[in-house]
């Protein structure tokens, strides 16, 4: 076939007519001629409307489904928005508590050092009571301690245990504080307490009355006599301030230490002082070199310990370690 007869059948059979048929059949059937173009036109209209019919029941559906996520989104975000609320107490506590233990763990941290230091200068005699070394202003009970916390625990009762946590942290910092405290004032006492020898040697004098082999008559020898050989290295025998550092009649070069407690030390005879008033002197620092000035028939450490003015014997204090 070719493309004339082609044309010709088509413009042939795509010619439509249009019949109107009454529901009575006294009226005359109606026929209307629609040509090709027409009805294409009309069927590309109808299928056009029902394109942008079904279009935009789409966008209508998807548009209610949009604003029922929207919906839901906006009450899951008041919702978080709520528990926020509850939980930053919760978090501002946590924060809290995670501050305090720090200042535990540093606050422990100093204890051991204070306590090692003060068991070595007291010795194994020390005791602390409680808990092995904490004294607690007042008594905590161990049952007063917040329960654990499982999954399962609700914000409101993590809450309250967070809340008795740091109670008791705060009240165990305290107590703490307090043996710390404590334990500075006892290592004070003991760095200002004479308990050590001022040169490594032997008593050849004792405290008490004796025979004065100058003035060859009975006298009280107010402290004790050690051995030492002449420019040996003269200690103190605790913390203080020189309070005399120059000669003294009978004791030759003297150096004497307040110890600001009423205990004072003297360290005569010695042939060379090696510090000056108002200095400030550490137990076991050297303070002199041993020699026999003033009343002495020989190299020595002439040690005295006075008790608010007194003389009393430095013996038990040698034996302190």
């Amino acid at each position: 076939m070719s493309s004339n007869k082609f044309y010709k059948f088509m413009k042939r059979n795509l010619n439509y007519s249009l019949l109107i048929v009454p529901n009575s059949s006294a009226t005359k059937v109606k026929s209307c001629y629609i040509p090709c173009s027409l009805a294409l036109l009309i069927i590309g209209f109808i299928i056009l409307n029902l394109y942008i019919f079904f279009g935009y029941s789409t966008q209508i559906w998807q548009i209610a489904v949009f604003k029922k996520d929207i919906s839901a989104k906006k009450q899951l975000i008041f919702k978080l928005t709520a528990e926020k609320k509850r939980v930053q107490p919760v978090l501002i506590k946590n924060k809290l508590i995670r501050k305090e233990l720090s200042r535990l763990e540093e606050l422990q941290a100093r204890l051991d050092n204070t306590l090692t230091r003060v068991r070595e200068k007291k010795g194994r005699s020390i005791f602390i009571a409680s808990r092995g070394f904490f004294v607690r202003s007042q008594p905590y009970s161990l049952t007063t301690l917040p329960q654990s916390t499982t999954p399962n625990t609700s914000l409101d009762q993590l809450g309250h245990n967070l809340g008795e946590l740091d109670t008791y942290l705060k009240v165990e910092r305290q107590a703490q504080e307090q043996l710390l405290g404590e334990l500075q004032s006892c290592e004070y006492r003991l760095d200002h307490m004479p308990s050590i020898w001022p040169i490594h040697s032997f008593i050849i004098c004792p405290f008490g009355m004796r025979f004065h082999p100058i003035y060859k008559r009975y006298i009280l020898h107010e402290g004790l006599d050690i051995n030492a050989s002449y420019g040996s290295p003269i200690k103190a025998t605790a913390d203080g301030v020189v309070s005399y550092a120059s000669w003294m009649s009978g004791y030759g070069n003297l150096v004497e230490i307040d110890h600001g407690n009423g205990y004072r030390t003297r360290y005569g005879h010695n042939s060379h002082l090696l510090v000056y008033v108002g200095q400030q002197v550490k137990k076991g620092q050297r303070v002199a070199l041993a020699g026999a000035t003033g009343e002495a028939t020989g190299p020595h450490c002439h040690y005295e310990v006075r008790d608010h003015g007194t003389p009393i014997n430095p013996v038990p204090f040698l034996q302190i370690q």
